[in-house]
């Protein structure tokens, strides 16, 4: 027996009797939702029982290191005890990254360019098949990789060079470049690089010529290399020829540039050449024998 009411009359106060909208309007799915804000002071530990005071009495609540924290503390004083525990954690150093560890470690010195230099001119050099007094001068330049290695260098030699040291030299510049030593200069802004190798009667010259992007650039290569000279006690012993060498480099500018002009004499670099080499030749021959043991033995078990 029910039937619809009237239009234009309300039976059902509070209730509209207009039809929903679908497509405008301030129906539900027109209307922006409005989600409830984060509780910046929540509890902290077990929820208390029912008729427990959660102010006064804390006996099971735990602070953020899982620890009782006994009667007598209030949820105020866990909260500042939390955040003071992260706070602490964020001080905490942080373990370092192992792929930024590789890379700090790529292109540091390379000794076996130097080795493989003295292995194929070192016995012409003590036999004296090489003066290696003889006067040459010898000219490199180009532009630094990563590495400090030249990117399609350029070789010009005088003249009235010596031609087997022109040889030489050229494969002892190429073995210098391959130890990535010139990487600083790079590291430091140092880009185009030239190179003069120079020997007469009595010295021996080096000078590497750096074009760096400022006067103050070329400055402040030369004040870190300074102090890393100045410092060469920590990674070096005092009395080893790298200590002897480094300590004779002098370090200049010239506007953008920044130079380097190391010298020694004759009768300096022909002791320190010596040395270095017939140790190098011990090296070889020691690792030539022992290769010839292993094989040996190898067939001794067969």
């Amino acid at each position: 027996g029910f039937e619809m009411p009237p239009t234009g009359s309300t039976p059902f106060p509070g209730i509209p009797q207009t039809q929903p909208s679908i497509s405008g309007g301030n129906d539900l799915k027109n209307t922006k939702p409005v989600f409830p804000k984060a509780n910046k002071n929540p509890i902290i530990g077990n929820l208390p029982l029912p008729g427990e005071n959660p102010i006064a009495n804390n006996k099971t609540r735990k602070n953020p290191n899982g620890k009782n924290t006994g009667k007598g503390k209030t949820n105020e004083d866990l909260i500042d005890e939390y955040e003071t525990a992260e706070n602490e954690k964020e001080k905490e150093p942080k373990q370092p990254d192992i792929k930024s560890d590789k890379v700090e470690n790529d292109g540091k010195f390379n000794s076996k360019p130097l080795e493989d230099f003295g292995s194929k001119y070192g016995k012409q050099i003590l036999d004296k098949e090489v003066d290696i007094n003889a006067p040459f001068t010898i000219t490199v330049s180009g532009t630094l990789d990563k590495n400090g290695k030249f990117i399609n260098p350029k070789t010009i030699a005088t003249k009235d060079s010596d031609p087997k040291m022109i040889e030489v030299a050229k494969a002892g510049l190429a073995a210098f470049t391959d130890t990535n030593l010139l990487k600083p200069l790079y590291v430091l802004g140092g880009r185009d690089v030239v190179i003069t190798f120079k020997q007469d009667a009595d010295n021996l010259q080096a000078i590497i010529k750096t074009k760096t992007p400022s006067k103050e650039r070329a400055g402040m290569i030369q004040s870190s290399l300074n102090l890393i000279i100045k410092n060469s006690d920590a990674f070096m012993k005092k009395d080893s020829d790298e200590a002897k060498l480094l300590s004779q480099a002098q370090l200049a500018t010239d506007n953008s540039f920044f130079i380097i002009n190391f010298l020694i004499s004759n009768d300096d670099k022909n002791q320190l050449i010596e040395k270095n080499l017939k140790s190098l030749q011990e090296k070889l021959k020691k690792n030539q024998n022992n290769g010839l043991a292993e094989v040996k033995n190898t067939n001794s078990a067969k």
